[in-house]
């Protein structure tokens, strides 16, 4: 219990499903709910990110299966994505002249259907919460701060506290608010996991050469430098998302680098052709080395560093993020 029993469930608007988290899959699951179920079944979608202070600069990646759902739920056709056309990549040391492609790997799952598309989060996140809103889902911008549980009073509904002070009472509540959830902490959801030191340095780049839907990824001792496809901008012409995989430690200090000496590790972790880059956020032009000529092989570092979700964020001035330190959760069988 975390409000006083004395409080009044009158006093709580009641809905039938309570959506803590509006990333892609909290908006999307209640598009699906209140495009599926009869127009009185009500559904509220609670995170402060609704507010609009904050945008997400990332990139992901959205395979086939989740492209179709989007499609389904009439969002995709929203937004404009890269196909990822080709996949290589390479696995060798940080110094070696020769980077040997173990793997590639291109082709449809359906004739004229890529495998994946490249998108930007934030243009994809505006579209699904535009599209909630237009099939009546209720946004709220706040966070869910306190949880009280049917056991704990004679109700089958679970009561909510917003943090603008709004109380809630869901017949169901959702924990879609990311991998270190705290709706799940609070509802006693049990979760293990263990961190292997890595972080990931997460930025855009704008070249000169076109990418050709390829994306790429070299597999380093310290974890993978990814090369991803994203549509051509106006302004900066072609570009493509970085994450590049780090020890923790080395990640906070290239981070910090000034902009020059950021930019020389960012060249010495490309491959082998030279193009002009610069980061999106600070606009300054570097030598980019890229060859587009990259395969992979599966190998430890690999499933070790892409299985594992951020769980934090250090925001560096002039140009991406770093998620880290990785960690594992797992949920109890």
């Amino acid at each position: 219990m975390d409000w006083p029993m004395e409080s009044s469930s009158r006093d709580a608007q009641k809905v039938d499903v309570l959506i803590g988290g509006a990333g892609f899959a909290g908006l999307a699951l209640a598009i699906a709910l209140r495009q599926g179920l009869a127009p009185s079944f009500s559904v509220t979608v609670a995170d402060p990110a609704l507010g609009g202070a904050a945008k997400d600069v990332r990139a992901s990646a959205i395979v086939a299966a989740a492209r179709r759902l989007f499609e389904t739920i009439g969002v995709w056709q929203e937004v404009e994505a890269q196909p990822i056309l080709e996949m290589v990549v390479t696995d060798s040391r940080l110094a070696d002249v020769v980077r040997p492609v173990f793997l590639s790997f291109d082709g449809d799952v359906e004739p004229g259907e890529p495998f994946a598309h490249m998108i930007e989060n934030g243009p994809l996140l505006a579209a699904l919460a535009a599209k909630a809103q237009d099939e009546g889902v209720a946004l709220r911008p706040a966070a869910v701060t306190e949880i009280e549980f049917a056991t704990e009073r004679a109700t089958d509904r679970v009561h909510v506290r917003l943090s603008n002070g709004e109380e809630l009472a869901a017949r169901l509540l959702v924990a879609a608010d990311g991998a270190r959830s705290a709706i799940r902490e609070r509802a006693g959801i049990a979760s293990h996991g263990w961190s292997y030191g890595q972080s990931a340095i997460v930025t855009t780049v704008a070249h000169e050469r076109d990418h050709h839907g390829r994306a790429e990824e070299h597999f380093l001792p310290a974890g993978p430098f990814a090369i991803l496809p994203l549509t051509r901008a106006a302004a900066v012409g072609h570009r493509s998302s970085i994450v590049w995989t780090e020890e923790a430690q080395e990640a906070a200090r290239i981070v910090a680098l000034p902009e020059a000496e950021f930019h020389a590790e960012l060249e010495r972790r490309s491959p082998t052709a030279a193009i002009s880059a610069r980061s999106r956020r600070s606009g300054s032009a570097a030598s980019f080395r890229s060859a587009f000529r990259w395969r992979a092989r599966s190998s430890p570092i690999a499933s070790r560093s892409w299985a594992m979700p951020p769980t934090s964020s250090i925001r560096s001035p002039g140009r991406g993020s770093i998620w880290g330190s990785r960690t594992s959760p797992r949920s109890p069988k």
